[in-house]
């Protein structure tokens, strides 16, 4: 299939933009997202699909009761409010995102009136997701708009998108998003790209030796005593396994292999041997491999290496289309397809650590704007999110050959979402810095990401603005900050990280050889456990797990971290904000310290 060439692609794009508006009806349809251009590092191939492929299509129906989510979300993970504690049930959450009948109505009507029979479309238990397999003739109906073939130029991947896509007016008023239209993302949604150090010959045990465990291993890497000694958890023993579970999430056929955990163990935690991790595929994800993957292996061995005997599943989300046309996921991100799976099980895990990002910028209002939303039923819960806040400081993911003085900031996604816990990343013994600036590791690992949302719509309204528990803390740095890289970032936007760990040099087994791995992929399991052993101190009582963890964080639980004072969010060619006193964008509001936290509780 060929490519357009550069001298013609803004031609084609210019034309195919003119055939999209006059593919719409302008009397009876209401344009619902439109790009300008083809987006950064995407080719359009000259070839249209076939009119018989099939493509998935995901619909999300406006949710009735969605403002009376997040009221409940933010009571029950208050620690000074009442219903502290008292977490929805799946039914619950269900029954506040339900549609509307006049929705559920309004949309049946348009699919019968496009010639789509609504009894062959699955939906979601509350009914707010619709999914729907048609042709791409069948698809153009549905969405006024005309489906092209794209082509990632660093990655090769394929996708078919739509510049732009319009809803009859009679329907959408009653639909969030529909996707994929015009979600295009970047080219890997990896947070880090860990880097192997060396290969350590090491006998079984010898990282257990008497003495500080943070210095008597080689090469000085970080290993499971190191971060239990250093964050106060070595003599902590789970007692609630039976009640308790670390749930790890994995993308683009990443999947730990057993053999290397299990050599893992036998360095770093012989107890845990034979322990294994269970299983479940999510869109077709993979649950067997023998190919070691440094995410999936960092992710695994950690989580279960932290936190050994309490259970962990990784829940292997399927990406894209193995003949790399993406038309059969109808994710193209995968959070979403994740997140629904889980709010469709009865007793989930407790908390769930990804390492994986997009770039901001990349993902369309509507969709953002509905991810984070599910996210919020996730916490209501009760289930605590956390996220590696990314690698490169404050620009995530950006050509540095073509920043200048006033190029704006570039945050992660989904960073600026208020509804999950934000990692950043550390590096050093007593004292610890934030990885940036002049304690950056020798790595491609330039930075602890860090920042401010500065998502808005069309209406230039903020996506993600700063939620309340964070208006304190976030404040008195901004006050301190004054006008420095003003203009370069939203002071009022959701502020990121909220918390940090260890990120540098990570001890992991890899191919059976034992290596150094660095990046906030790492500091994210490291947090997770930490808030999956508190959960199990409180269950081990009869209580509830913390949930979504941050107004606790922010009004309490801060006493309990150790306040990062060095380091910086470092971006392209130096550029980035200080750690300081208080929260920061670089480390948040600190790392974990296990005893003070539990004293909190």
């Amino acid at each position: 299939m060929a490519l357009l060439s550069p001298t013609l692609r803004g031609i084609v794009a210019a034309w195919t933009l003119f055939a999209l508006v006059a593919y719409a009806s302008p009397v009876d349809n209401v344009k619902r997202d439109s790009l300008s251009s083809i987006p950064s590092g995407w080719l359009m191939h000259e070839d249209l699909p076939s009119a018989e492929t099939m493509i998935t299509l995901q619909v999300g129906l406006k949710q009735q009761k969605v403002d009376k989510l997040i009221e409940a979300l933010y009571e029950v993970s208050d620690p000074d409010h009442k219903r502290y504690g008292n977490h929805l049930s799946k039914e619950q959450v269900e029954a506040l995102v339900q549609p509307h009948p006049s929705s559920l109505a309004a949309v049946d009507d348009w699919l019968t009136s496009c010639g789509v029979d609504p009894a062959s479309a699955t939906r979601s238990p509350a009914k707010d997701w619709l999914t729907v397999t048609v042709p791409i003739s069948l698809a153009e109906q549905l969405v006024n708009a005309k489906y092209r073939t794209f082509n990632h130029m660093e990655s090769k991947r394929k996708v078919v998108r739509s510049l732009e896509y319009n809803l009859p007016a009679s329907v959408s008023e009653h639909i969030d998003v529909i996707h994929p239209t015009t979600f295009f993302g970047s080219s890997s949604l990896t947070v880090t790209t860990p880097s192997r150090k060396r290969s350590v010959p090491l006998e079984s045990g010898s990282l257990n030796s008497t003495g500080d465990p943070c210095t008597s291993q080689p090469f000085n890497l970080i290993t499971p005593a190191c971060l239990m000694h250093l964050y106060r958890f070595d003599d902590y023993v789970p007692r609630a396994a039976s009640k308790n579970r670390l749930g790890v999430v994995n993308y683009e056929g990443d999947l730990a292999v057993n053999s290397d955990l299990q050599s893992f163990f036998t360095q770093f935690r012989p107890d845990a041997v034979n322990s294994t991790f269970g299983i479940q595929s999510v869109g077709g994800g993979i649950i067997s491999t023998n190919f070691s993957s440094d995410e999936a292996s960092l992710d695994v061995q950690w989580a279960m290496g932290l936190t050994s005997p309490t259970p962990v599943t990784v829940y292997s989300v399927g990406s894209h289309a193995e003949d790399g046309l993406d038309v059969s996921d109808p994710q193209g991100d995968p959070f979403l397809g994740w997140a629904l799976f889980v709010l469709n099980q009865t007793t989930p895990p407790q908390v769930f650590t990804t390492s994986y990002a997009d770039t901001e910028s990349a993902v369309p209002v509507d969709y953002a704007k509905r991810l984070c939303n599910t996210f919020a039923q996730l916490g209501a819960r009760g289930i605590s999110v956390i996220f590696g806040s990314g690698d490169s400081g404050v620009d995530n993911d950006v050509d540095c050959s073509a920043v200048t003085d006033t190029t704006p900031f570039q945050p992660s996604f989904p960073g600026g979402c208020p509804f999950f816990t934000s990692v950043g990343g550390t590096i050093g013994i007593n004292p610890e810095f934030g990885v940036g600036g002049p304690v950056s590791p020798p790595s491609n690992y330039r930075g602890s990401g860090g920042g401010f949302s500065n998502k808005i719509t069309s209406e230039n309204i903020q996506v993600f603005p700063r939620p309340s528990y964070q208006d304190k803390a976030v404040s008195a740095y901004l006050k301190n900050l004054g006008s420095t890289y003003e203009g370069l970032f939203n002071r009022s936007g959701r502020a990121y990280p909220d918390i940090a760990a260890q990120s540098n040099n990570f001890a992991i087994v890899l191919d059976g050889e034992t290596d150094g791995d660095s990046g906030t992929s790492a500091s994210g399991p490291v947090v997770a456990a930490v808030i999956s052993l508190l959960n199990d101190f409180l269950l081990s009582k009869g209580k509830p797990p913390l949930g979504f963890i941050n107004p606790w964080l922010y009004s309490k639980g801060f006493k309990g971290l150790n306040d990062i004072l060095i380091g910086q969010s470092e971006g392209c060619n130096g550029r980035g904000f200080n750690s300081s006193t208080g929260w920061d964008p670089v480390t948040g509001l600190g790392t974990p310290d296990f005893l003070n936290l539990q004293r909190l509780l």
